[in-house]
């Protein structure tokens, strides 16, 4: 999970990439307006691979300013026929 909370009136698009040269996104987020966190639930993503994360703005009048980012790992789903398990 991926979330980018702008601290102030940006209008923040997430996107992530699986290349630096790809014109094509893996996921792009731009689903609130302006000063409100975009968040992106990726799955099925490679342990090992790079992905690129582009913050941007969608607004023409406030294209800069600051946000955080903050990426969390979600565990996986327990196995189905894990015997393990009470």
């Amino acid at each position: 999970t991926i979330t980018v909370a702008p601290s102030n009136g940006l209008d923040v698009v997430l996107s992530i990439f699986g290349s630096c040269s790809s014109t094509s996104s893996i996921r792009c987020i731009n689903s609130n307006t302006f000063g409100i966190s975009e968040t992106a639930d990726l799955i099925n993503l490679n342990i090992g691979n790079t992905y690129y994360i582009k913050v941007s703005s969608s607004s023409t009048l406030n294209t800069s300013g600051a946000f955080t980012i903050c990426i969390e790992s979600n565990p996986p789903p327990p196995l189905l026929n894990d015997h393990c398990v009470d």
